[in-house]
């Protein structure tokens, strides 16, 4: 059963409204993958963007290698450290949780590796913009050769495997385990991370399920709920604390505990056509660009 997380690290950010963006990053013994420069980067050049990192009770230095990192923007970044390890799914609900305190325009999660940029963020919120009645925007992989992507072929494979299960299960997207994605936030997602999740590492396949249950009000019907686009630059970070065993056994627990359930409409992916905002900075820049 998941853990309260420990309150005395945070900073009150309800005070601070007006994130266009509050970017969640898992974080569990990521001390020497965690690229604190190309995040340090990516805040520097979006004022507006905020990250919640949540530490999963980790047993290396992570905690103390991002204390050391908020220190240097603690306008834009906010700490969760749960007492004991949860799993990625329920340390990414804890920090949506924290995140839409804050009454961000959009919610992301994001990989602590960056094996996906973070500047992909750029593309998803132009995405959203486009498509203003959809909920959910995730970045596939599925257009990208195992070379382009630099994965192991095991894992390549496996991957493969894994998704076409669950689109035969009616899951809307062509790839699960990319971990780049953009909320709506609205009812539908205050409702969704309200309880517990029921697997460790099927964030995505849960939230879907939820965004179905709750999302009739945020959502018009004659619309896709869920969109993907084709990232333009993944690579493969070694160093994963997940095994493909670990994933299909939750992939089991979840499809016997949810037989008959519904997932939301997904439309076409973009293939990597969706336009780049012609400046970043009037993407994510302070309100008076």
């Amino acid at each position: 059963m998941p853990t309260t997380p420990d309150m005395s690290h945070h900073r009150d950010q309800s005070a601070q409204p007006g994130h266009l963006v509050s970017v969640v990053i898992p974080c569990y013994n990521e001390q020497q993958r965690l690229n604190t420069e190309a995040i340090a980067t990516f805040l520097s050049e979006r004022p507006l963007v905020h990250v919640v990192f949540v530490d999963d009770a980790s047993t290396d230095h992570t905690f103390a290698t991002v204390t050391e990192f908020a220190r240097r923007f603690p306008d834009q970044v906010d700490l969760v450290r749960l007492d004991s390890n949860v799993g990625k799914a329920e340390a990414v609900r804890v920090g949506i949780q924290r995140s839409l305190i804050a009454r961000p325009e959009f919610v992301a999660y994001w990989d602590a590796d960056l094996s996906c940029p973070l500047s992909e963020i750029d593309r998803l919120i132009v995405s959203a913009r486009q498509r203003p009645n959809a909920l959910f925007f995730s970045v596939s992989r599925a257009s990208k050769t195992r070379a382009e992507t630099g994965r192991p072929i095991a894992r390549f494979i496996l991957s493969r495997i894994f998704n076409r299960t669950l689109r035969i299960f009616g899951v809307p997207l062509s790839d699960t385990q990319c971990g780049a994605k953009l909320l709506r936030p609205g009812g539908w997602l205050d409702r969704a991370v309200s309880n517990p999740f029921e697997t460790r590492w099927l964030l995505d396949l849960e939230l879907l399920k939820r965004l179905s249950r709750y999302s009739s009000r945020d959502h018009n019907s004659n619309g896709p709920a869920v969109v993907e686009i084709q990232t333009r630059s993944w690579r493969h970070t070694p160093g994963s604390h997940v095994t493909c065993l670990q994933v299909f056994i939750d992939v089991g627990r979840y499809v016997r505990a949810n037989k008959g359930d519904h997932h939301p409409q997904r439309v076409g992916a973009d293939n990597g056509h969706t336009p780049q905002p012609r400046h970043t900075l009037n993407t994510f820049g302070s309100s008076h660009h």
